[in-house]
């Protein structure tokens, strides 16, 4: 259940944010791309584009993971990684 509402929520962050103007593709890895998320884990996520970056896209992406990740008076939604390492 955690998974599914999570991918609701991402897919919503997505659309407000301007990343599919850019023809951006979003990908869940680690434990919400193999629908195993629990209370406690972060969303591991790997963006995709047939274009090298642009300031736009990556000004687009720090409005999506803000979205979920930045701190307000109600806290934050999710802790975002966009910094995946091999290994």
């Amino acid at each position: 259940d955690w998974s599914i509402a999570t991918e609701d929520i991402v897919k919503r962050a997505w659309k407000a944010s301007s990343c599919s103007a850019h023809n951006l593709v979003l990908m869940a890895m680690g434990k919400l791309g193999a629908m195993e998320l629990n209370l406690s884990s972060d969303i591991d996520l790997i963006v995709l584009s047939n274009a090298p970056a642009t300031k736009e896209s990556l000004k687009a992406l720090d409005e999506f993971r803000g979205i979920l990740n930045d701190v307000d008076e109600n806290g934050f939604c999710y802790r975002v990684d966009f910094d995946l390492r091999p290994g």
